[in-house]
């Protein structure tokens, strides 16, 4: 982590008494991080095991600066981190742990942040980042891999984020995402840190207390994800017109492309163009849209970030294809895992890499357009393609035109297998009232609309979706979960 480790030097000389994490009353300078890490090392090199050498420490925590101290000096160390929130059940905190191996794990204490520890003695050394990053991978749309990043990798995030979102010194980003998660870390720790930007944490919030905590902290940059921006839209009763949060001047937006509606919402209501940021725990942050392209359209992933290459790829062949043909993104960057961990008691994993050009490209499993002016455009996961009849159907189409009638909140949409040749479309509805959901009837009225027959949910159901903690839908529970149906 050559490029971290310089700017920690540089920005604990040149702007030592600057903020460089705040959670409530509880600040850090650049100036202190280096003596905490160290620190926190020495009393670190004692307790953990040397199994760390080859097996991650599992570090459980929330947003806080101890988290951060605690992640630099592991990594000081040279150990493998999995960063877990402490907000996870015990049970599934466990799994994870298991899956990845760990030697130990360390429940974070913020004390383990207070700069009256820094000894005299260590004011003026320089921190030595090389350790590892091991995260799961979200497994909304299956089961839950643990995936390895090297030193190597977590810098080249670190600086593709930075150089896309045009990170300065004078921003303050409010870090709302949880920095045990991917997006987390890169977007609201490892790029503000690069540009010796002051970042704002935040453990928890209300939907009433998001609008009031950006204004608050002056936020300019948020890395946000389509729940976070539903709350401020909802929440917003300014004057139309008037921007609702004059300081902020970047909204990104990753997990999942924002719905069309909401983004224009969030335009209209709130004077801000949400861009799309798109990533994954295997490969790390790799496009950003631009929201200054006068053409932009609110499915655009954008393009792809400094150092980063992505194609378009026949997902049976793998070979590239034309410019406006849909086809699997493959990505090929800097950033990308060294692959999944595997444990003795785990079937072997198999990681989805192939060759194009002769350069090693992760394949996603996302299906995508890439346009002729270069931008990227999202279409579907490969993997929750339908077949109805003999027509294969995108649920991610039919949700979005369910997501346009104005009695519905969400929906998810899945496959109903009636036998071994027969499927149909099952959606599960979340309603925008819960007291007066609009009928069967009318939204399989709304959907004859704009879609073909075939694409018309049969079934309807009305649920409260399971969400990630980023808000995100978890659709693998949904296709074997017994719900109440409401009309076939």
């Amino acid at each position: 982590m050559q490029l971290i480790n310089q700017a920690i030097q540089m920005h604990a000389v040149r702007s030592a008494s600057k903020v460089m994490l705040r959670l409530g009353d509880h600040h850090l300078t650049y100036g202190e991080l280096p003596g905490l890490v160290l620190n926190c090392a020495d009393r670190l090199h004692v307790e953990v095991p040397e199994a760390a050498n080859t097996r991650p420490v599992a570090l459980v925590g929330g947003s806080t600066p101890g988290m951060v101290v605690h992640l630099f000096a592991l990594w000081h160390l040279g150990y493998g981190v999995l960063p877990l929130s402490d907000r996870l059940p015990d049970a599934e905190r466990q799994r994870i742990a298991n899956q990845a191996g760990v030697c130990a794990t360390i429940c974070i204490e913020e004390q383990a942040a207070d700069p009256s520890s820094i000894s005299k003695d260590r004011i003026g050394e320089h921190v030595n980042l090389h350790g590892w990053l091991t995260l799961p991978s979200s497994g909304t749309t299956g089961g839950s891999k643990v995936v390895r990043r090297e030193a190597d990798a977590i810098d080249a995030v670190a600086r593709q984020v930075y150089r896309s979102v045009g990170y300065q010194p004078e921003d303050k980003v409010f870090a709302a995402v949880p920095l045990t998660h991917a997006y987390g870390l890169e977007a609201g720790l490892l790029a503000p840190l690069l540009a010796g930007s002051s970042i704002e944490l935040e453990n928890a919030f209300t939907p009433n207390q998001l609008a009031e905590r950006i204004r608050e902290t002056g936020a300019t940059i948020l890395p946000a994800v389509p729940a976070m921006i539903d709350m401020m839209v909802q929440m917003h009763h300014g004057e139309p017109g008037q921007p609702a949060f004059p300081t902020l001047r970047r909204l990104l937006c990753a997990g999942a492309t924002l719905p069309e509606p909401l983004w224009h919402d969030c335009f209209d209501k709130l004077g801000l163009k949400a861009a799309n940021y798109y990533g994954a725990t295997e490969m790390g942050s790799v496009c950003l849209a631009d929201i200054d392209d006068p053409d932009h359209k609110a499915a655009w992933l954008g393009r792809p970030m400094p150092g980063v290459t992505m194609h378009i790829v026949d997902p049976q062949t793998y070979l590239p294809v034309a410019d406006g043909v849909t086809g699997e993104i493959a990505v090929d960057a800097p950033s990308l895992m060294s692959g999944y961990i595997h444990t003795a008691d785990q079937d072997e994993q198999e990681t989805p890499f192939t060759s194009i050009a002769d350069r090693r490209c992760f394949l996603t499993g996302d299906l995508g357009v890439r346009h002729s002016d270069g931008h990227f455009e999202f279409v579907a996961r490969r993997k929750l393609l339908i077949d109805v009849g003999a027509n294969k159907v995108n649920p991610m189409e039919v949700e979005a035109i369910l997501r346009l009638h104005p009695g519905v909140r969400e929906a998810l949409v899945i496959g109903e297998q009636l036998n071994q040749t027969v499927s149909r479309l099952k959606a599960v509805i979340e309603p925008a009232d819960a007291d007066g959901p609009p009928s069967p009837a009318e939204l399989r009225a709304h959907c004859r609309h704009h879609l073909a027959p075939w694409k018309v949910p049969r079934t309807l159901i009305y649920e409260s979706l399971p969400r990630t903690a980023l808000g995100k839908v978890i659709r693998h529970n949904q296709h074997n979960q017994a719900l109440p149906k409401v009309s076939s």
